[in-house]
């Protein structure tokens, strides 16, 4: 409730009136990312998930990180089309493919160490499955309960998120679903369309 009421305070003080899509869809995603900042606890960096994770990817995030501030900072969201956007997009695409590399070098030379290990010395190559395996706490072999059932196959995994995300964005008779606000959503957003600008790149028949 607190990130919806931010970002409802948030939107009412905002001008969003004659703006084209695209300066609609960015003061969107800034706002939205602001509140969200503001109201989530942030999460932190958990080692065994990314042990290829390297001083080079802190600075790099850093940089993409400092990057896209510098766009969110510009006044005139159009100049997020030039240089500022631009270099966002630079430094994300570097980013990830440093991340990339690190993750592909990583388990090169892990699974390298496996199978001398596996051959040449038996007390280490079992020290470093079980590392692994314990590194998250996690039982690898329970699966994911969904609604009181475990799905341990990859197929059935997928398909209950599948279902998951389905039945959360689906209107149901759950007692913590809120209609008031769905309704609410609704109307903001044919509101906020109904305020927009012509745009001369989009077509009537491009506008969904």
């Amino acid at each position: 409730m607190k990130y919806c009421e931010s970002l409802d305070e948030a939107l009412q003080i905002d001008k969003v009136q004659n703006l084209t899509a695209d300066q609609l869809y960015y003061r969107l995603c800034e706002v939205m990312n602001t509140c969200a900042n503001d109201c989530f606890p942030t999460r932190r960096f958990r080692g065994h998930l990314k042990p290829f994770w390297t001083g080079a990817l802190t600075a790099l995030h850093s940089q993409m990180a400092e990057s896209r501030d510098v766009g969110n900072e510009l006044e005139d969201p159009e100049e997020t089309q030039h240089s500022a956007y631009r270099q966002y997009k630079e430094d994300t695409a570097n980013f990830r493919r440093v991340m990339r590399q690190c993750a592909d070098r990583y388990m090169a030379e892990l699974d390298n160490k496996l199978e001398h290990d596996m051959v040449h010395d038996t007390v280490s190559f079992w020290k470093t499955v079980n590392s692994r395996k314990h590194g998250s706490g996690a039982n690898l072999g329970g699966g994911i309960q969904f609604n009181g059932t475990t799905y341990r196959s990859r197929e059935d995994i997928v398909d209950q998120w599948a279902k998951y995300f389905t039945d959360l964005y689906t209107q149901s008779n759950l007692h913590d679903f809120d209609a008031e606000w769905e309704h609410y959503v609704k109307q903001e957003v044919d509101k906020t369309f109904l305020g927009l600008s012509p745009d001369q790149d989009v077509t009537g028949g491009q506008v969904y």
